[in-house]
């Protein structure tokens, strides 16, 4: 490759020009310092290129917004093997987390959600409205109760070594039998 203008001679060089309509450029657009290719709207009045072309940026200007959005060619290398409507996709997961807003400190859901493998949660939970639970489940530490338990099934205390004198209940409607093992 030859060196820019190199053979100037037998190249158009244009300082300043403006071209309406239409230009067939049959060659390559080679810019130098640094400069970008500005592509401009219809609207004659714009002052900003609707697309522009550097040599380490690309960029658009955003209309929601009214802001420019530069994007660095570095990026593009991320952009690889794909093998789907990558628009389709990123729709699908905005409208699958539409309903979860969080920060660093915490992660809210915001509509009905579906947890299909384990869920651990490193702190305090609170729930607002009831739990259902369809399975074992296991308490590891001391159960708390503010009102009523309701048990629709067997209570087996069955551990080792219980003391059924700290066990204190106010009454008992049984329709069932009531057991204490020695």
């Amino acid at each position: 490759m030859s060196l820019w203008l190199s053979n100037k001679q037998n190249s158009n060089t244009f300082n300043r020009s403006y071209f309406k309509d239409f230009v067939d450029v049959s060659g390559d657009v080679i810019t130098r310092n640094n400069c970008k290719i500005m592509l401009y709207g219809s609207d004659p009045t714009q002052s900003f290129p609707e697309f522009t072309i550097g040599p380490k940026e690309f960029s658009f200007h955003y209309d929601i917004t009214n802001s420019v959005i530069d994007v660095s060619t570095n990026k593009l290398i991320f952009i690889k093997d794909l093998t789907q409507d990558v628009e389709s996709t990123l729709n699908s997961l905005l409208y699958k987390t539409s309903h979860i807003e969080g920060n660093t400190e915490q992660f809210v859901i915001t509509a009905d959600s579906s947890f299909n493998n384990d869920l651990y949660v490193g702190g305090d939970m609170s729930l607002n409205k009831n739990l259902a639970v369809y399975g074992n489940t296991q308490l590891v530490g001391k159960l708390y109760v503010n009102d009523s338990v309701t048990f629709s099934g067997n209570v087996d205390m069955s551990y080792q070594n219980i003391d059924v004198s700290k066990i204190l209940v106010n009454t008992i409607d049984a329709t069932g039998e009531i057991n204490q093992f020695n």
